[in-house]
């Protein structure tokens, strides 16, 4: 499924972090991963987003350096995954602003981004806004995320990194989407499916079929999340069916510690404006607290899907 994979690369140890996890993917799938730096105008460059904007010789002169030490930096990127098992890779420079350009070339045949996030708030946030986020909504292919805080280890082998893929649903159509994803990586790394659905306090899950206690919390595991686990989308995949009382966020975050997570596979509406501010973002607070790698799938009801998306169904 993840054959082509895109990782962008802005020379911070931040984003460096993402190399460990696109290698481990990269080895699973056998692909071919490709290292984006991207070069803005002199103003973009500067660290400090308050800082009075360059022009002229000096503006060109200082591109023209950050084009010449990016093609350094990713090149021993490169030279990292490549002792590190992965064999494809390619590297590629490109002038501009970071989102645009990211999401313009994942949309040109690619399977898979993944990148770290910063995890900037306030005003920092507010003038530079999160490039990550921008790729989230606009991709039209899954993000694999590392924050800023999530836990590396060192020495992992890629066949053990996914052991443990917990998957949240609400019972839409678009958290389905996560499934053919997580099922993917769990066929690929011999891994475990947890497929979770949230109750929020003032909803009612039906027809329970079973009853498991979880660390402090009441958890229940229903039939259609049971259905789910014997569909043809994850024939022969280990699956576990839980269900959560709870605010749907901190559910996730609560659930995937509980039970030793090492990747959460999820879907996300892309609300932008007043509906995002109304109702939040899950996907968003899941990803700033998780302390592992979180996978997002934007599903607007204006984007198309992947075709390779296969949606499991419950009869």
């Amino acid at each position: 499924m993840f054959k082509r994979i895109l990782v962008p690369m802005d020379g911070s140890a931040y984003s460096a972090r993402a190399l460990g996890i696109a290698s481990a993917v990269g080895q699973l799938f056998d692909a071919r991963i490709t290292l984006l730096r991207v070069i803005g105008d002199a103003h973009l460059i500067l660290s400090n987003p308050l800082q009075t904007p360059v022009s002229g010789d000096i503006g060109k002169q200082m591109v023209a350096d950050k084009l010449v030490e990016a093609d350094r930096y990713l090149a021993e990127a490169a030279n990292q995954l490549r002792l590190s098992g992965v064999h494809n890779v390619e590297t590629h420079v490109s002038p501009g602003e970071a989102a645009a350009n990211i999401v313009t070339m994942a949309n040109t045949g690619y399977d898979l981004v993944v990148m770290s996030t910063h995890g900037r708030t306030g005003l920092v946030r507010t003038l530079l806004g999160s490039v990550a986020e921008q790729v989230v909504r606009e991709a039209q292919i899954p993000v694999l995320l590392i924050s800023s805080h999530q836990h590396m280890s060192e020495g992992v082998s890629y066949t053990d990194i996914f052991k443990r893929i917990l998957v949240p649903l609400d019972g839409s159509e678009q958290a389905l989407q996560a499934l053919p994803l997580a099922a993917a990586i769990a066929r690929a790394s011999g891994g475990k499916l947890l497929l979770l659905e949230v109750a929020e306090p003032a909803l009612r899950l039906h027809t329970y079929t079973s009853y498991i206690h979880a660390p402090g919390h009441p958890i229940f595991a229903n039939s259609y999340i049971e259905q789910l686990a014997q569909s043809e989308t994850l024939e022969g995949i280990a699956c576990e069916a839980i269900g959560y009382e709870g605010e749907t966020g901190p559910a996730i975050l609560i659930t995937q510690q509980a039970r030793g997570c090492n990747l959460i596979v999820m879907t996300t509406h892309g609300r932008t404006g007043m509906m995002r501010y109304i109702k939040g973002s899950v996907a968003e607070e899941v990803i700033k607290g998780s302390v592992v790698p979180v996978m997002v799938l934007c599903t607007r009801q204006d984007a198309a899907l992947p075709v390779y998306l296969e949606v499991a169904t419950v009869v």
